[in-house]
Parts: C-alpha cells; structure tokens; sequence
C-alpha cells in the first residue's frame, strides 16, 4: 500500500460519508452517523469494524478477525462485501 494512515482514514471518511444512508445502519447504541463520521475523523480514534471492511475492499485485501473467544472472523463474509 505504502500510503500515510491519514490518507487512508480520509479515504473512509469520504467514502463512509457519501453512504451514511447505508452505514447508518451498523451503529451501535443509537449512535448518529454524523456524529460518528466527525469521531472517526479524529487523528487517534480507532478503526472499527465499518472501516477495516471498506479497507479490505479499497484495497482489495481478506481481512480476518480474531473475536475475543479466538475465533477467526473474516471481516469480508461478515460483512457480505466480497
């Protein structure tokens, strides 16, 4: 990839923010999308499961998870994206 972090979470930004009708449907705990993107946008906030799938389809990577239990997750097929 060899790309800057910032660039690559600006990425999602904008592209979380064109489909906020779409993503607003992962949020957790009756957040608002809006709300959410301005968090993400932050330089020191973590990545969470929305933007680890749209990385693995930017740049067209298998993603796997390890759930707490260590169990392997495969970001793409939970998210029905690949």
């Amino acid at each position: 990839m060899g790309e800057d972090h910032n660039v690559i979470r600006q990425k999602c930004i904008d592209y979380i923010r064109a489909r906020k009708n779409i993503f607003a449907n992962f949020m957790q705990d009756d957040k608002n999308i809006d709300d959410y993107i301005e968090e993400m946008s932050k330089v020191g906030s973590w990545a969470k499961h929305i933007e680890i799938a749209w990385v693995s389809v930017l740049y067209n990577l298998k993603i796997d998870l390890y759930a707490v239990d260590n169990t392997l997750k495969n970001i793409s097929k939970i998210l029905d994206i690949h």
